[in-house]
């Protein structure tokens, strides 16, 4: 038996549309041209005008495309975004035991705080490949 009683009182669709097109407006991306392979026009502009939710598959490609989880357009809970160049060394490291993880940190560590003692971000000084700016 569900723990909820009654009408769901929580964010709604409304919300998640709101939190898609305010991502859309910072893309500066027109939303037809983002979500031409996810979804029909009519589908998509129907969901968004009757405030429905869309389905979960759609959710996730429309989360991924504005670099957000379905957790942040649903709730607005924001997850810290790992960018795709860290994915797969964060694989990785899931895969290692506290010991090598421990042995990877003392590699790493000196230099993340050579950073932060800069005060700027890896970030804002690198490309998405991981190459400087130049």
């Amino acid at each position: 038996m569900s723990k909820y009683k009654g009408k769901y009182k929580g964010p709604g669709p409304i919300d998640f549309w709101k939190r898609f097109d305010d991502a859309v407006d910072i893309t500066a991306q027109r939303v037809e041209d983002l979500t031409s392979g996810i979804y029909k026009k009519r589908t998509f502009e129907n969901h968004r005008h009757r405030k429905k939710y869309p389905h979960l598959d759609q959710a996730v490609l429309l989360a991924r495309l504005i670099g957000a989880t379905v957790e942040y357009l649903v709730d607005g809970t924001l997850e810290e975004y790992v960018p795709s160049y860290l994915v797969d060394l964060l694989n990785d490291l899931r895969c290692l035991n506290k010991d090598q993880v421990e042995a990877v940190q003392r590699l790493v560590g000196p230099w993340a705080e050579a950073y932060r003692k800069r005060g700027v971000s890896w970030e804002k000084e690198n490309t998405e490949d991981g190459e400087k700016d130049s």
